[in-house]
């Protein structure tokens, strides 16, 4: 596996955006949902990425400047490369490269440092869903299910699951088969088990 799933702290993190068309407004998007902060290079700018950051002003500034392969970068943590130009796209990445810029090439994925994955979490569970670059589109629909599935779930009983795991391990004591077990009863009865622990 060449794209290894990890999870990164995103805070003080800055993600330099070079193009700010379609592409750039959903990876922008996607990103919101963490700590980062956006730097966005571009001569023009489409009209939902400038919502985006009407709304979220202390996070994303945008710089309206051409960019060419002489584009000096300015500090960041990650590149994004959404140019709309595939060519100029790779003259930037192989430029990057050179500096240790981790990138990520809009219009070549393979040939990006890394790539972002489909995100579904609630307060418990933190799911990620790749079609590793080859067919976005699957990894959205896959994900659409797992979000269905997510709220689905009895999130009463998982906390009670959890209050449950909690004092097992407070008491010394922690039973994966018994909390397998656990999980199948109904929430009366874990109500009830977590009286008694």
């Amino acid at each position: 596996m060449r794209y290894f799933p990890i999870s990164i702290d995103s805070k003080d993190k800055i993600c330099l955006f070079l193009g700010g068309g379609k592409i750039a407004k959903r990876k922008i998007k996607s990103l919101l949902k963490g700590d980062f902060s956006f730097l966005i290079y571009a001569k023009e700018i489409d009209k939902e990425v400038m919502e985006l950051c009407k709304e979220n002003p202390q996070r994303i500034k945008i710089v309206e400047k051409d960019i060419d392969e002489d584009f000096v970068f300015p500090p960041c943590d990650f590149l994004f490369l959404a140019t709309g130009n595939r060519n100029l796209n790779k003259i930037l990445r192989k430029k990057a490269k050179n500096l240790g810029l981790r990138t990520l090439d809009l219009s070549d994925s393979l040939g990006s440092d890394f790539y972002l994955r489909k995100n579904i979490s609630n307060e418990f569970v933190d799911i990620s869903i790749s079609s590793n670059g080859q067919v976005p589109i699957f990894s959205s629909l896959i994900g659409d299910d797992l979000e269905k599935y997510l709220e689905s779930l009895d999130m009463d009983k998982i906390k009670l699951m959890v209050e449950i795991r909690d004092k097992l391990r407070k008491n010394g004591i922690y039973n994966k088969a018994l909390l397998l077990d656990l999980y199948k009863e109904d929430k009366q009865f874990l109500k009830k088990y977590l009286e008694k622990i």
